[in-house]
């Protein structure tokens, strides 16, 4: 740029900024209205997490405000987690665990601490949806560019080379009913602005990658947002997810491969929350039809809902078995914990982990395994739900999707009981 357009460029600038600082307090005014006409919009409840079946699940966290929320519908699968779990298990042919983190308040001045806060070496790909608030308020662009340069390097710096990170675009302001209007038609000029900014960090970035969230037209004009329109963004972000063939979201994970649980400041937390959750203090018959189910469906000789705790393996449920609990060392379940994908072993006496283990070499004489982790609502494995026999089988013959979706079930449960906790007040 020459001397003249730097000249040209700079009363622009200072112009915009004056009338960005001029609009701001109707922009405030206006802005707490629609705050309080999203009161009364629905939005999910529950344990914010959403599934796609599958082998070899990857794990994906959408952090953010605006389409994170899920604004107009009720359940978490019909929001962009469900949405994107399926479109994530369609795009690389592996299942899908998606957790979200969302705040209807969040803006980019707050995001790098809400983030780090969390655990981002656990995702294989973690999405962020920003913008929406900081657009409506005004944020200044220097501001944006500067905080958001910061949130972009704290996230890469926090998760492992294969993370991929997506940084999604501001959709069309007008497009939301509640802020179709003329202040919005303010917002909107400036989000455009935010998000030429937030490509252009994306593109600096060695990891991450800029998603435009486009407007879909909805088929019910009555409703603020329609299960359509997330399927639509979830689309839009996974289709910007770069994955080679020898990516990490293509080539299954080595099974026998160590975890972050085996460090010990993972597993300081993973017993921290383990212990949070309190579960030896409360029975639940729901947890026992699911083990007694994966049982029968397995069609194995015994099940069980085990529980890493210390030096110690016990059993919060248990089908065909009378043992209460056995020494950690001597379980086939603390290997499960330490992989994502869960853990089968085709014949215990042919497997040099286990072979020389007392309940191989004695009763009740196993032989094949198939387990799948637990994890407690803030992430860490916990335990296992696992199936039995004392007769081999091949690896073929075993449905750990089925047994995935029986853990998933079980973990709900546990979800359930911890919200029925908070809502008591025990």
């Amino acid at each position: 740029m020459d001397d003249d357009e730097s000249r040209a460029g700079a009363p622009r600038g200072m112009l915009a900024e004056l009338k960005d600082l001029a609009l701001s307090p109707a922009m405030s005014v206006w802005g707490s209205s629609v705050d309080r006409a999203l009161r009364h919009i629905p939005r999910p409840s529950g344990p914010a997490r959403a599934y796609a079946s599958g082998r070899d699940s990857l794990r994906a966290l959408i952090f953010g405000a605006g389409p994170a929320i899920g604004w107009g519908v009720t359940s978490h699968d019909l929001a962009l987690p469900g949405a994107f779990a399926r479109a994530l298990s369609a795009s690389t042919g592996r299942g899908a665990d998606v957790d979200l983190a969302a705040d209807p308040d969040l803006c980019i001045s707050s995001a790098l601490q809400s983030m780090l806060s969390m655990q981002l070496w656990r995702y294989d790909v973690i999405v962020m949806v920003l913008g929406v608030n900081d657009a409506t308020r005004l944020t200044s662009l220097d501001t944006w560019k500067q905080k958001l340069d910061e949130l972009v390097a704290g996230v890469e710096e926090a998760t492992s080379s294969g993370t991929k990170v997506v940084v999604t675009g501001i959709h069309p302001i007008r497009s939301i009913p509640t802020f179709d209007s003329v202040l919005g038609t303010v917002a909107d000029q400036h989000a455009t602005a935010m998000n030429e900014i937030t490509e252009q960090a994306c593109a600096r970035s060695q990891r991450a990658t800029f998603a435009p969230l486009t407007s879909i037209t909805a088929v019910n004009t009555k409703r603020h947002r329609e299960p359509a329109a997330y399927t639509h963004w979830a689309d839009e972000i996974v289709r910007v997810i770069p994955a080679g063939p020898n990516d990490v979201l293509r080539v299954p994970r080595d099974p026998h491969r160590p975890s972050a649980v085996d460090e010990p400041a993972h597993e300081a937390n993973r017993q921290r929350a383990l212990d949070r959750m309190a579960l030896d203090a409360r029975p639940n018959v729901r947890l026992d039809r699911v083990v007694s189910i994966a049982q029968r469906a397995l069609g194995t000789a015994s099940a069980l809902f085990t529980v890493i705790d210390g030096d110690r393996q016990w059993h919060k449920a248990r089908s065909g078995v009378d043992m209460t609990e056995i020494a950690r060392k001597d379980a086939f379940c603390d290997f499960t914990i330490r992989t994502r994908e869960g853990m089968v072993v085709c014949d215990a006496r042919e497997d040099p982990r286990f072979r020389d283990k007392p309940y191989v070499t004695g009763e009740p004489f196993i032989r094949f395994y198939a387990g799948y982790p637990i994890e407690s609502p803030t992430g860490e494995r916990i335990g296992a739900l696992c199936v039995f026999d004392s007769k081999p089988r091949e690896e073929s013959d075993v449905d750990m999707v089925y047994l995935r979706e029986l853990a998933r079930l079980a973990q709900r449960e546990l979800e359930r009981d911890d919200d029925e906790l908070s809502v008591d007040g025990r």
